[in-house]
């Protein structure tokens, strides 16, 4: 399931507070602005993020299904989470997941059993196909054009994690 919006608001707002780790804020950060999925977090080093003179912060992602490495401009908003952490030492999938439960913890949430990183990629998918063409999501998501309709896949699916609703 994709994970209710108003936790991940809950979630980002206790990032902003200063109750997560820099790691945690770090993942957080990328995996509600970007998707990314487990995999693709824990292989980020350093050599990832890039500063463009023109542009600004560059982050390019390596993909976690052999799909086509994407670079996403990082915004002002997660630029200090991303950097504050800067991918000092790699993180591992079962570290990934022990920092999802600490940020639902620190953020004074309710763990959900079918809740993880791949809830919050799930619930980007969903707010962006209501407002921007699903091509545009396939390739933001790094989706592969030979996985057709993904976007949809992922869509209006049951949202969890938000006082025991459904």
């Amino acid at each position: 399931p994709a994970l209710d919006p108003r936790a991940i608001e809950k979630m980002v707002l206790s990032a902003r507070e200063g109750a997560l780790t820099p790691l945690q804020s770090c993942l957080l950060a990328l995996s509600s602005t970007y998707g990314l999925r487990r995999w693709e977090l824990c292989a980020l080093t350093p050599e990832h993020l890039s500063e463009d003179e023109e542009v600004g912060l560059l982050l390019t992602i390596p993909t976690a299904k052999g799909n086509i490495t994407r670079t996403h401009l990082v915004p002002p908003p997660i630029k200090e989470a991303l950097t504050g952490w800067g991918f000092s030492r790699r993180v591992t999938l079962y570290g990934a997941w022990e920092a999802y439960r600490d940020i639902e913890a620190r953020a004074g949430l309710s763990h959900s059993p079918e809740a993880g990183w791949h809830s919050l990629r799930r619930s980007l998918d969903t707010l962006l196909l209501e407002r921007v063409p699903e091509a545009i999501v396939e390739a933001f998501m790094g989706w592969s054009s030979s996985l057709s309709r993904m976007p949809k896949r992922y869509h209006k699916i049951s949202f969890v994690g938000w006082e025991e609703e459904r």
